[in-house]
């Protein structure tokens, strides 16, 4: 294949250079804590729930940017929330956006820089448990302390309502050893037991 150009006369028609997006997003989705792991507590996976966005960064140091939003909070325990073990929200007690009938309380985006790593693992410290974070099995003796769920739009429980409740389809992605039903979260959802504000 032979090619000529003559690079000082300009082409007719204008090719557009599309921009080049620096990031790509690695997941974006939710993460919801219980704090009572490894007991079941009230099982709504409601304790603290971060709304989560992370992404590649194309510069020289291959650093990688998350975005973290804590949407609600249903507990006694005074919570921290990290990622691989450095804690960047603190104080995360009481009840906020997990009752009916209350307004919606908004907070803000915190952007975080992170080394790259293979996996990044969300944390939730009490103060009182030692958490296994290489564990997800959520079909033993123990319960699990965090799902991540690939959604931005999730509907997470009002407070004490336990989530295979609210999610029906939640008890059959377990009894499968979440290898079927992995779309639970998509299916079959009582309303009038999630926050909807």
């Amino acid at each position: 294949m032979l090619i000529e150009s003559t690079p000082t006369l300009k082409p007719e028609i204008e090719i557009p250079v599309p921009e080049l997006d620096p990031s790509k997003i690695v997941w974006q989705g939710m993460w919801l804590f219980e704090d009572n792991y490894p007991s079941q507590g009230d099982y709504d996976f409601n304790d603290v729930v971060v709304r989560f966005r992370i992404e590649e960064s194309a510069n020289i140091k291959n650093e990688v940017l998350a975005y973290i939003q804590v949407m609600a909070t249903g507990a006694n325990f005074n919570n921290s929330f990290g990622i691989n073990g450095k804690i960047y929200v603190e104080n995360l007690t009481g009840y906020m956006n997990v009752r009916k009938g209350t307004s919606r309380v908004e907070t803000e985006v915190i952007q975080i820089t992170l080394p790259k790593a293979s996996e990044y693992i969300p944390m939730l410290n009490n103060g009182k448990a030692t958490f296994d974070l290489n564990s997800y099995n959520v079909h033993s003796a123990d319960f699990p302390n965090v799902l991540e769920i690939p959604s931005v739009d999730f509907k997470w429980c009002l407070e004490n309502i336990r989530i295979d409740e609210a999610y029906p389809m939640y008890t059959k992605w377990v009894d499968s050893g979440c290898k079927s039903y992995t779309d639970w979260y998509k299916g079959e959802r009582k309303d009038d037991m999630v926050y909807m504000e």
